[in-house]
């Protein structure tokens, strides 16, 4: 009930009449819809006229085809004229991806199997444009095919929603942006590749028809990325391997210039990215690390620093390795979220040593390991400024540390699920340190250069097309951000690498929104009017829209 209710709050709030503008709801005072409250009969008509007008496809006739019954693009909408004007867009080869495509990716349109839905909107674009970016990757679910009906057939797909798609890739054309269709879910709404025959004949279907649908349309307009992070568990990569190979004989039987990408998750099976380049794919990347600055994961007792270069703290400590903990620490509490079978040691500077050996009610019973209802408490004696912590028989897995005292409270999350030493220092008063940093450099080495190399030794493209913190609601300070993003585009830059930031609503929100993602951060107002009078209001952050520029105008 709980995930219907958010799709609901969401697709309310998403919302807007493309006539005034207004939400479906009216906020109050305190920018409140008042979800419990009942509605009048004025509010409830002023809700569905406003949804009537929130796209014009709701009162539309609609019209169903089958998959299988294939259609070339509505020549109204990408005319002779676009497709014969002059273009700076670069050129993409299956072998080599443009290294100056710079975007940010949109999502929350058509991307979801719960039927979130909203149009494409080409204010988007022309925002993008106008700030000199010149690619953008659209999360797309081939369910929204479906809207509005849905039908149970899903080899029924409506022809007016293929004509926004239409319209999206004339949009880029016009604006010169190039557009990257990506494939975001399974049919399923899962991110695996552990699925039927039937759904990977539909899953081909459909990328057959799209690419018989656009046929012709210059490489340098439009790509297709196949797949965003869904791959199948390890023993089923040689099956969806062979799955997938069909799904690229269909594609490029319909259209052999058509350049193909697969997306990859911060951490993909080796042997499924082999897989995916052995058929010529190119590979794009996610790095999100660390994690805890890139998604926020709520599922933490206490939010931890957030300072950049990060600590280096890796989450896993087998018996050959030890963390080290060491500053203002003398008469404090060691805080330890983490999962643990077997006893460990920690060993203090005084010299005294003692062996921990965990019992108690664990929170996850049949998960893969023991995780307390609270973190286990550990005493630092008076005047010790340095303790090792150590495994004795099998790896502790940390979710957090903290220390903890009568004047403050301070956690850590480890950086990425790894194993490995590390030594961390505490200052009261500031945030966590190291005496090794996890910087972009490293990320670069120890996550993206990998999958790079396995796209040249098989002479196809790569490229990063999703990157960048979500910051998940928590609020990170904008200068976090800042730093993070400008080092790792800085990297990028160096290695002749395109980017795109993971999406666009993450700098900006093209909603009637409060701006609630990153702190201390100016937030202004970007207004298109579209050629059929609608007008758009775009929320952005200056500081950041000003730092991404800064590497789009050199």
């Amino acid at each position: 009930m709980g995930n219907v209710a958010n799709a609901g709050i969401w697709f309310v709030i998403q919302r807007h009449s493309l006539v005034n503008e207004k939400t479906l709801l009216d906020y109050d005072d305190s920018y409140n819809m008042r979800w419990i409250d009942n509605l009048t009969r004025e509010e409830a008509i002023h809700a569905v006229l406003r949804l009537g007008e929130s796209e014009s496809n709701l009162l539309e006739n609609n019209n169903y085809i089958s998959v299988y019954d294939h259609t070339i693009y509505d020549i109204a909408i990408i005319t002779e004229e676009l497709l014969n004007a002059s273009t700076d867009l670069p050129t993409p080869t299956h072998d080599k991806l443009p290294s100056s495509w710079k975007g940010m990716g949109i999502s929350k349109t058509k991307d979801t199997v719960n039927h979130y839905y909203r149009d494409f909107q080409e204010a988007e674009i022309a925002f993008l444009a106008e700030n000199g970016f010149n690619f953008t990757r659209i999360f797309f679910n081939f369910v929204s095919l479906g809207y509005p009906d849905f039908p149970e057939d899903m080899t029924m797909i409506n022809e007016q929603e293929l004509r926004e798609l239409d319209q999206l890739i004339a949009w880029g054309m016009k604006h010169g942006v190039h557009i990257q269709l990506s494939s975001c879910n399974a049919f399923d709404g899962s991110a695996s590749f552990d699925i039927s025959d039937e759904e990977w004949e539909l899953f081909r279907a459909y990328w057959e028809a799209i690419a018989v649908r656009y046929a012709g349309i210059p490489t340098c307009y439009l790509t297709f990325d196949l797949a965003n992070e869904i791959q199948p568990s390890p023993e089923n990569v040689t099956s969806a391997v062979n799955h997938l190979q069909d799904v690229v004989n269909s594609v490029r039987n319909a259209d052999p210039n058509r350049v193909l990408l697969l997306s990859f998750n911060d951490n993909p099976w080796e042997e499924w990215v082999e897989g995916v380049a052995d058929l010529g794919l190119s590979l794009a990347y996610h790095p999100y690390y660390p994690e805890y600055i890139m998604k926020g994961e709520q599922n933490y007792y206490a939010p931890g620093d957030t300072p950049w270069p990060y600590p280096y703290f890796p989450k896993r400590l087998q018996t050959t390795d030890t963390l080290t903990v060491s500053g203002d620490i003398g008469g404090k509490e060691l805080r330890l979220d983490f999962w643990v079978y077997d006893p460990f040691q920690v060993t203090f500077d005084n010299g005294e040593t003692i062996k921990v050996t965990v019992e108690g009610d664990y929170i996850h019973e049949d998960s893969c390991g023991p995780r307390f209802y609270e973190p286990y408490t550990i005493e630092i004696p008076e005047g010790v400024s340095s303790l090792v912590l150590q495994p004795l028989q099998n790896e502790v897995t940390f979710d957090e540390i903290g220390i903890v005292s009568d004047t403050e409270s301070r956690w850590l999350i480890p950086h990425e699920d790894i194993n490995g030493s590390s030594s961390l220092i505490y200052e009261e008063g500031k945030e966590w340190s190291s005496e090794k940093n996890y910087t972009a450099e490293m990320l670069y080495s120890n996550r993206i250069e990998p999958i790079q190399k396995v796209a040249e030794e098989h002479n196809v493209g790569f490229m990063i097309n999703e990157m960048g913190s979500y910051a998940a609601g928590i609020g990170w300070d904008v200068s976090v951000k800042l730093q993070y993003d400008s080092e790792l585009i800085e990297i990028l830059e160096a290695k002749d690498i395109s980017w795109c930031m993971c999406e666009m609503d993450c700098m900006s929100e093209p909603y009637w929104e409060v701006f609630d993602e990153w702190e201390n951060t100016t937030v202004e107002n970007y207004v298109y009017t579209s050629e059929d009078g609608h007008r758009h209001i775009i929320q952005y952050s200056v500081e950041l829209l000003e730092m991404y520029r800064q590497f789009i105008t050199k």
